[in-house]
């Protein structure tokens, strides 16, 4: 079986490639530029991907796409991230398609189902997607039209979403959660109750290896998580405890407060709001059980 990564030069794609090729896979790197990779498949931008732009495949993971580019604009953000992420995904589906797959696999986000949940009332499978920001838009769209055209071409497809992934060498919201956990002056950050899911990239590319060889039923969701779910504050003292650091936490009410200026309400919202994530799904469906646990993963981060 051969089995093509988009996105293969990206953070959870390198990690996918050396993971199938540990277990044995014929893994095909697919990058946008030269990135050094043994055996690399260089297919140029999404947006002018060629219809014959792939090697033969039997299955191809989707993961390239735009993401993490903070766009004031509004008509920007939308119109940059549907060219990345709806346009790139409906030519990847023809090159796929030429190429001869038989299953695409596509990794989309938790945000297409939202950014909040009520405690104890996690996302799952069955939700009406409800993105709020470009990104989950574009994410949303791009699913419909890999659905579409995968029963038009009778090939198989697979969507999971994905929320927060962390692992060595990460970088974004959740680098800056880690360095924060390192002050060494006390953080206005405790007792904050909230419930997060967070995916350690090493068990992300575990279940996508898993769902690639396994050939699941076609048009099946499927959200991930290490499956533990943490308040904010007990992120913070995981993160310091990895790092072998001592935090010392206070009282989060002046933050909350200070934070619920408008400007303010995304850092609002990543701080106290909960996204709990459903990943049961996945687990009962293969008897899957994430390899690393989430002090293990977080420890392995910062090893």
């Amino acid at each position: 079986m051969r089995i093509g990564v988009s996105g293969a030069s990206g953070f959870v794609g390198r990690a996918l490639v050396l993971h199938l090729q540990q277990r044995g896979v014929a893994a095909v790197p697919i990058v946008r530029k030269p990135s050094g990779l043994a055996g690399e498949q260089v297919a140029g931008d999404l947006s002018d991907l060629g219809s014959d732009a792939l090697p033969p495949l039997d299955v191809l993971i989707h993961l390239a796409a735009l993401a993490h580019t903070p766009i004031a604009d509004a008509a920007e953000a939308d119109a940059r991230f549907h060219a990345a992420n709806v346009i790139g995904s409906q030519r990847v589906l023809r090159a796929a398609a030429v190429a001869g797959v038989k299953h695409m696999l596509f990794v989309s986000s938790i945000k297409v189902n939202g950014e909040r949940t009520e405690p104890g009332k996690p996302f799952t499978e069955t939700d009406t997607p409800a993105p709020e920001d470009a990104y989950g838009r574009s994410k949303w769209q791009a699913e419909q039209i890999v659905r579409a055209f995968c029963a038009e071409v009778g090939m198989r497809c697979t969507i999971v979403r994905p929320p927060l992934v962390y692992g060595r060498d990460v970088g974004a919201n959740f680098r800056k959660l880690a360095k924060l956990a390192c002050s060494p002056l006390p953080l206005p950050l405790g007792g904050i109750g909230n419930a997060r899911s967070l995916v350690h990239v090493g068990n992300l590319v575990d279940a996508l290896a898993t769902l690639a060889l396994d050939l699941p039923p076609s048009d099946e969701t499927y959200l991930i998580s290490d499956g533990q779910d943490v308040s904010t504050s007990e992120l913070l003292r995981m993160l310091a405890h990895a790092q072998r650091r001592t935090l010392r936490l206070l009282p989060s009410g002046p933050v909350r407060l200070l934070t619920r200026h408008p400007r303010l309400m995304p850092l609002h919202q990543r701080l106290f709001s909960s996204l709990q994530v459903d990943s049961s799904k996945l687990r009962t469906h293969y008897g899957w059980v994430p390899p690393l646990s989430l002090q293990d993963a977080l420890t392995e981060t910062f090893r």
